[in-house]
């Protein structure tokens, strides 16, 4: 790796610094501050501009984060060129993919490509530009401990939310997941699904309105999925009383069994 030109006394300590870097691949603006401080004891941006000018790094920018990608590093590992692996790694191993990333990331979204990079937390931020997409924090109603898996992307590892836990997000909010007809279109592709572990999730999540459109869908998917009616009739003791939609902008007919007003062309997908 090239050498930052620095005076002498100083020059050990940067050569410290650049032999730690070089076991990184991409590094986040706190693993850099963390080296700096440890190496050179200076501020973290006049160190990154040196490196950069040096060569050592190279600065990628989203939106109000930054990575900077260790260039000539003595690790095999490529620097990740997805741009899902690198929000994962510009939010950190909290956060996480859900709704319609989860969909596009389990491959069964109707979209070939993201216009908006879902990631849940347990507080919401707004929208961030990145590239010509969008990032979107979400605050969801269960956290990264229940229902999240880990995914592979290249050499790459991110999180995401699983089929299960998928299906009930996109169905709380059709509006992070490209709209009701992308989930429509995911549940069709979708082969077999843990009815057990839906069940699970939905005591978890504590929203009747949600239960109820749980058990609209899984009914209506029963034998293409598996879904037992035992599964169903412990589903039908957490539905709503009081009856209300089962999307907030479209009336229907009473389902008595799930309590809610479901459209007759709902599961013809192309509401509009």
């Amino acid at each position: 790796m090239s050498k930052v030109k620095v005076d002498s006394k100083s020059d050990h300590r940067w050569a410290a610094l650049e032999q730690d870097l070089s076991q990184y691949t991409i590094l986040t603006i706190l693993d850099l501050q963390a080296l700096v401080t440890k190496n050179v004891g200076v501020q973290t941006g006049y160190a990154a501009r040196k490196l950069i000018q040096a060569g050592t790094l190279e600065k990628i920018s989203l939106g109000q984060r930054s990575l900077y990608v260790v260039k000539r590093s003595a690790s095999r590992r490529m620097p990740p060129k997805d741009p899902l692996q690198l929000l994962q790694i510009a939010y950190g191993e909290n956060l996480y993919y859900c709704y319609g990333t989860a969909l596009f990331l389990h491959g069964i979204s109707r979209y070939g490509r993201l216009s908006v990079y879902y990631l849940g937390s347990n507080k919401a931020q707004n929208q961030k530009k990145f590239g010509e997409s969008m990032v979107q924090i979400v605050k969801t109603p269960v956290g990264k401990d229940v229902g999240v898996k880990t995914h592979r992307l290249g050499d790459q590892t991110v999180f995401v939310t699983d089929i299960e836990r998928t299906i009930l997000d996109c169905l709380h909010r059709p509006k992070y997941s490209e709209g009701w007809e992308n989930v429509f279109h995911a549940l069709r592709r979708i082969k077999e699904v843990d009815d057990v572990r839906i069940l699970g999730y939905v005591k978890l999540y504590k929203i009747p309105s949600l239960t109820g459109r749980v058990g609209v869908v899984l009914e209506h998917f029963k034998d293409d999925w598996g879904v037992s009616e035992s599964t169903l009739a412990r589903l039908q003791q957490y539905c709503t009383h009081q009856p209300v939609r089962f999307l907030p902008n479209r009336s229907g007919t009473l389902n008595k069994r799930w309590r809610l007003y479901v459209p007759n062309d709902l599961f013809e997908g192309d509401l509009r």
